[in-house]
């Protein structure tokens, strides 16, 4: 893959490794530690880079979406500090 765009680096390999073998939280667990309710952490994670989702979207069945997050510590980690910028105690 030699002059592809898409090559992997050594670096970018270690720090996929780290997001896919790190700690990964649940939307459950997520509400617990910030107090808030698990539809509004869904809410807030659903359409973030970096989270795993497994399920399936857009049944064709007539069964409602069932989606399971995975979040993993990083993206917690940013998404907590976006969204606590300007906020003073």
């Amino acid at each position: 893959m030699r002059g592809s765009s898409q090559s992997v680096t050594h670096a970018d390999a270690g720090s996929v490794i780290g997001v896919a073998f790190g700690r990964h939280f649940t939307a459950a667990e997520l509400a617990e530690i910030w107090r808030l309710d698990e539809t509004t952490i869904r809410r807030m994670f659903q359409d973030v880079p970096g989270v795993l989702k497994i399920g399936k979207s857009q049944r064709r069945d007539g069964k409602r979406d069932y989606m399971t997050l995975r979040i993993p510590e990083g993206v917690a980690l940013r998404v907590y500090q976006q969204r606590s910028k300007g906020t003073r105690l």
